[in-house]
């Protein structure tokens, strides 16, 4: 009887994800968006063209003709929004992923704590590497919070935001950037440039929103005014303001060592040298009226170029923390293994070994001494 042999669709997208047509595709999606997937994540881009593929009603049926109707000038555009909401998650929620809150339950805290446990290291840092309007660090904190009196139990733990808000803003402004480019092209039509401004006006009410990110009670971005969103939007003077202060905070990673732990949120999103929020306010207006949009092109890039530079600020708070914690640990473990070698020392013998160390010492004093009294060649010069 004859064995039929088939495949899944993920099995299927790695073996195609070998086509050079898909590092094509790649690269398009990297230049439109700034989502880059590596050659061990490619089946997962190779699945999403093949969804749209059968979406298309036949105008692309190969890898090749896909890339084709990708750069098509009169269907580029919108094939390329369509394979964006293909390879990106549009959703965010609490509790999103329990397979994975599963997996850090059983398995990932566990490990962790009993590892850092035997050095006494009762202390855990969470880094929310994507977390879009707060939902996903907030879940953590909640499943963090219920463990305080079972695996947590008299353990000290934090979850990372600003620099997971930062992150995802400079996704959204590398987004706003391409569709900057994309309204300048003199060939598009009023109804085109209509939709591109109805998806920017959502990346400046992202922007907002994570501008205004909070973590337990307190605005990550507002200075030291910390119990009120820092940045608002005045709908009359299409401007936004910034609520919060020029003031920053310190704090103290050992003895005679301490950082800047925060940094204002008008040096992060409203900066003279290139302001997100008003860039992408400026590109809504301009691709709206038809009137400059070039000025807008420029005001986004600078805006995404200040804010990846002002991002290297939390880069290397985490860096010196975690150096700083490296340093604490491995001082930790070395006063933990003296102490367990004094601890377990057999004191007779300890006794024994310092009484000969004592007479070997006095011998070797006396010798010298006898060496110091002798004659030189020096006490014979006349």
């Amino acid at each position: 009887m004859p064995i039929e042999v088939t495949h899944s669709p993920a099995t299927e997208g790695r073996e195609e994800s070998q086509d050079p047509v898909y590092l094509r595709i790649r690269d398009l999606v990297y230049q439109a968006c700034g989502n880059y997937h590596s050659e061990e994540q490619l089946y997962l881009l190779v699945s999403a063209c093949k969804r749209r593929m059968s979406e298309s009603g036949g105008q692309a049926q190969t890898g090749r003709e896909y890339v084709e109707l990708l750069t098509n000038p009169s269907k580029r555009d919108t094939e390329l929004r369509g394979l964006m909401n293909e390879i990106t998650i549009g959703e965010t929620c609490l509790f999103r992923s329990q397979p994975q809150l599963n997996a850090l339950h059983n398995v990932i805290l566990p490990e962790l704590t009993g590892e850092r446990g035997k050095m006494g290291l009762k202390k855990l840092r969470v880094w929310s590497a994507g977390c879009s309007t707060g939902e996903e660090p907030y879940t953590l904190a909640m499943f963090l919070l219920e463990e305080k009196e079972k695996l947590l139990k008299d353990w000290a733990f934090e979850v990372q935001v600003a620099d997971s808000a930062l992150s995802n803003a400079v996704t959204a402004m590398t987004r706003a950037s391409s569709l900057a480019v994309e309204g300048a092209n003199g060939t598009m039509s009023a109804a085109d440039r209509q939709a591109i401004a109805g998806e920017v006006q959502g990346i400046l009410d992202q922007m907002l929103s994570l501008a205004n990110t909070s973590y337990q009670g307190a605005y990550v971005f507002a200075g030291t005014s910390v119990t009120s969103p820092p940045f608002s939007f005045n709908g009359a003077t299409n401007t936004v303001s910034y609520n919060g202060n020029d003031q920053t905070t310190k704090v103290q990673l050992s003895n005679g060592i301490s950082m800047t732990a925060n940094m204002p949120g008008d040096q992060l999103f409203l900066n003279p040298a290139g302001s997100v929020l008003q860039s992408l306010q400026d590109l809504y207006t301009a691709l709206t009226t038809g009137n400059n949009i070039p000025a807008a092109v420029t005001e986004v890039q600078n805006g995404l170029n200040q804010l990846n530079s002002q991002r290297v600020f939390y880069g290397n708070a985490l860096n010196q923390i975690s150096a700083s914690e490296s340093f604490l640990n491995q001082d930790t473990i070395n006063l933990s293994q003296q102490e367990n070698t004094l601890v377990g020392a057999d004191l007779p013998s300890v006794a024994t070994n310092y009484a000969q160390a004592q007479v070997a010492n006095q011998a070797t004093i006396s010798a010298a001494s006898q060496i110091l009294q002798q004659k030189t060649l020096l006490d014979y010069i006349v």
